[in-house]
Order: C-alpha cells, then structure tokens, then sequence
C-alpha cells in the first residue's frame, strides 16, 4: 500500500523546537511498522488547523485526487495537526 504523510506546526516558534522532524520520522515508522510505502510527505508550516486555507493540505488533497487509486493511506502524526474539532 501507499500512503501520503501530512505534517503540521501551526506557530513559527514550534517549527524550531524539531516538531516537524519528530512528526516526519513518527509517520514514516508507523508506515514501515505496517508494511506502506510512503509516496509523498507533505509538511505544513506556520499554519492553524482551524482554517481550510492551508496551502500544503490542499496539496495533499489535490495529488490523492491525481492519484486516485494509487494511494491508500494518509497518515497524521495526531488528529490534531489534521484538523481541530471547534464543537
């Protein structure tokens, strides 16, 4: 199987403390711990999820579409650098 990584920070300040890095080797394990192959990663920079104006998911988003069928799998660090549940 194939699978997507998408990797988020959402403040300049996290993008220095190796957030991203640690996102990045967590995702790729988890995709080697299950056998996937990992396409593309994906890594959003600076960015909220409580906005839809993220240049890198839409990114992702668009390349599954192009890609349909030939990717299986996205994987996310937490659901929380996916998106936020503002309920």
């Amino acid at each position: 199987m194939k699978a997507v990584v998408y990797c988020r920070v959402s403040t300049k300040e996290q993008t220095k403390n190796l957030s991203l890095p640690a996102q990045r080797k967590a995702c790729r394990q988890y995709c080697d711990d299950n056998g996937w192959k990992v396409d593309r990663v994906f890594v959003e920079r600076g960015e909220s999820a409580k906005t839809a104006e993220r240049t890198e998911l839409n990114n992702l988003l668009a390349y599954c579409r192009e890609n349909r069928g030939r990717v299986q799998m996205m994987v996310v660090y937490s659901l929380d650098r996916f998106a936020r549940n503002n309920y």
